[in-house]
């Protein structure tokens, strides 16, 4: 699996809009070579140029996104950053999905020898000491920190990058303030680059009081200026009251402001409806002038028929004619052999377009051979494609969603709960109780199980696909470990079953007791029925990672580290040295003592994926859906960072996909 090299150096220019946007002229402070058209000699230019004038929650700006645009502009042309290394978010477009995920992907795709630079046009939030702590995204509201965009989440997500260097510019009417981050080095070092940083960040809050007094001097000139338009200077204090008044009652909106939440993410909903009805339309209108046009060719073809019938008509009446008038049999004997020239030469060149016609259609159907048999052999590799690509999206998907799903999970649930039927009481968390020891048995296998005992626990998180339920599930056992390399051997000198993708990278001495991976849906549904066994289904898989007690990961609510699970080794297969020992992180059990429910190898279970499932499945011991496309799959890899190991999230691929970051363990129910 080929993944991108992370970028050596990043530069991102922030510009912060207090009264209005800085001039694109501010880019020259980011120091950049003049470049040629195509670029740095030794890489790329990516460009994520952001701009927001229209924000939802009122502060609107007059010029950043035409600001934005030129400085787009001024990239293309002066560095030459090509369009697909360009990512533009303007207005409605900046959202705080949209922006994490084009951090996300410019850490995955750009290269070690590529320069990316981050150029932002709109408000920034200020701390009371005057830092600069958060970009304000199109839907952010500046008294509600969770809508809003942290400067430490950006510094972290550059820090993910691993780059050498990762250069920070914030430019606040034209001053400059760049913070140096480095990989890790000795504590002397750590303790100078903090005093230059907390330096920098004086320096900046300066920079902003001297801004923010420039722009009281030029309100008290534009008061002096107007000083004869009362009407529009009492409009304008009554505007003020009203704005200092809605301040006032701000907590008391926040019930109402959920409510339009929602109501939006209802007319989002309905927008996209429209769109794809729209696009339904467009594509029927160009149905309709298909038709039209076939139609037209088929009233044409019928004219030219209903002429050459007329025209041997009016044949036969001349020859009929010329019998009856036989004193002018010459002559008409004489037009008769022209006109039965012209018979024949329209004979001929009906002749030729039937020629005509036949070799089109033979060489259509040669050409359709032909696709057929280009299909047939790129059939081969398109599974492949398809479920990288599938993967992809689902890690795109769980990127934008994390962010809000962190800040907002508990209104969410409250608001949710009052649409279901049963109250949300029934969902409640329950302590949770360890099993009692001695609950293990050995499978057919030779692999350790671990009773969990039955019960209800709160499943799911809180995206749209996912949201939190009760569930009851029945007594069941659940393998302690992932299926090892060693196990699968025997499976298959017992079945013969076709070997798994990578395996010949495999020794049983190194890595016998590491978990397979390359497997199919198929080949793990196999070896559990083998083992006397079966695949767990998905709320039997969350229940044995996360317990009764709502824990975000197995282990409890503490953010991952390498005791904890083997992640975050993006980006390329390396061998099975990769993967960690099964039961080797002893802190990353979960309630059960159950071993790598988080990183290592993401694992298949029981279930087809439908993104509505949740909502329509029973309460107790859940199936999922009859049939679909795509299998679930649960738990984070070697390869996904820190956000993509909760035991909430869930993703997908097609059962008949392997990959290198795919494993699976067996389940059976308890007697």
């Amino acid at each position: 699996m080929k993944r991108p090299v992370l970028a050596r150096s990043v530069i991102v220019a922030l510009t912060v809009l207090l009264t209005a946007p800085v001039a694109p002229a501010e880019i020259q402070n980011l120091a950049l070579p003049p470049q040629p058209a195509g670029g740095p000699a030794t890489g790329e230019y990516w460009a994520l140029i952001i701009g927001i004038d229209n924000y939802q929650h009122g502060l609107p700006l007059q010029t950043a996104v035409r600001d934005a645009m030129e400085v787009r502009d001024d990239l293309a042309q002066r560095y030459g950053v090509r369009p697909e290394r360009l990512i533009e978010l303007f207005n409605e477009q900046a959202t705080l999905q949209n922006i994490a995920y084009a951090l996300f992907r410019l850490s995955s795709e750009a290269k070690s020898d590529d320069i990316v630079l981050i150029y932002f046009a709109g408000h920034a939030q200020y701390d009371k000491d005057g830092r600069m702590q958060w970009w304000l995204p199109v839907e952010g509201a500046p008294m509600e920190p969770e809508t809003l965009l942290t400067d430490a989440a950006i510094r972290q997500e550059l820090q993910g990058m691993k780059a050498k260097q990762v250069h920070l510019f914030h430019v606040t009417a034209g001053v400059a303030r760049e913070l140096r981050l480095a990989q890790p080095i000795l504590q002397a070092e750590r303790e100078a680059l903090e005093q230059e940083r907390r330096q920098a960040e004086e320096r900046i809050r300066l920079s902003a009081e001297e801004a923010q007094r420039a722009a009281e001097v030029q309100a008290r000139l534009d008061a002096e200026r107007l000083a004869g338009e009362k009407e529009e200077r009492a409009n304008l204090g009554a505007e003020r009251r009203k704005l200092e008044a809605e301040r006032q009652r701000l907590e008391e909106a926040r019930a109402k402001l959920e409510a339009e939440r929602q109501e939006l993410q209802e007319a989002q909903r309905l927008a996209r409806e429209r769109e794809e009805q729209a696009k339904q339309e467009v594509e029927q209108r160009r149905l309709e002038e298909e038709r039209k046009r076939l139609a037209e060719e088929k009233a044409r073809q019928d004219a030219e028929e209903q002429a050459r019938r007329e025209a041997e008509e009016n044949a036969r009446r001349d020859a009929e004619r010329l019998a009856r008038e036989q004193e002018e049999l010459a002559r008409r004997q004489a037009e008769q052999k022209r006109l039965e020239e012209e018979r024949l030469r329209l004979a001929e060149e009906q002749t030729r377009e039937e020629d005509e016609r036949h070799a089109k259609r033979e060489r259509l159907a040669r050409e359709r051979e032909e696709q057929a048999k280009q299909q047939a052999e790129q059939q081969r590799l398109a599974e492949e494609r398809k479920r990288a690509a599938a993967e992809q999206a689902v890690r795109e998907e769980a990127q934008r969603k994390l962010a809000e799903e962190r800040r907002r999970a508990e209104e969410q649930a409250k608001a949710r709960a009052e649409q279901r039927s049963k109250p949300i009481e029934e969902a409640r968390v329950r302590p949770f109780t360890p099993p009692p020891a001695g609950r293990e048995l050995i499978g057919k296998d030779g692999a350790p199980m671990v009773l969990v005992s039955a019960g209800e626990f709160t499943m799911g998180g809180d995206s749209i696909d996912n949201p939190r339920h009760p569930v009851y599930l029945d007594a069941f056992h659940m393998d302690k470990y992932e299926v090892t390399a060693s196990r699968y051997a025997k499976f298959l000198q017992a079945t013969g079953r076709q070997l798994p993708f990578k395996w010949s990278e495999m020794s049983l001495v190194s890595h016998g007791d590491r978990p397979v991976i390359g497997v199919t849906w198929e080949d793990a549904d196999a070896y559990c029925r083998w083992a006397s066994k079966r695949l767990p289904t998905e709320a039997e898989w969350e229940k044995a990672a996360r317990g009764t007690d709502g824990r975000e990961y197995p282990w409890g609510n503490e953010a991952p580290t390498p005791r904890h699970a083997n992640f975050n080794k993006c980006c390329e297969w390396k061998g099975y040295g990769v993967l960690a020992i099964v039961g080797s992180l002893e802190a990353g059990r979960s309630p059960y003592g159950i071993y790598e429910l988080a990183g290592n190898v993401s694992e298949w279970v029981a279930d087809w994926y439908d993104n509505t499932s949740y909502k329509y499945e029973l309460e107790r011991n859940p199936k999922g859906p009859r049939d679909g496309e795509e299998k679930v799959v649960r738990g984070g890899s070697w390869y996904d960072s820190a956000l993509l190991q909760r035991s909430a999230l869930r993703s997908r691929s097609y059962p008949s996909a392997p990959s290198t970051d795919r494993g699976f363990r067996c389940a059976k129910d308890a007697k």
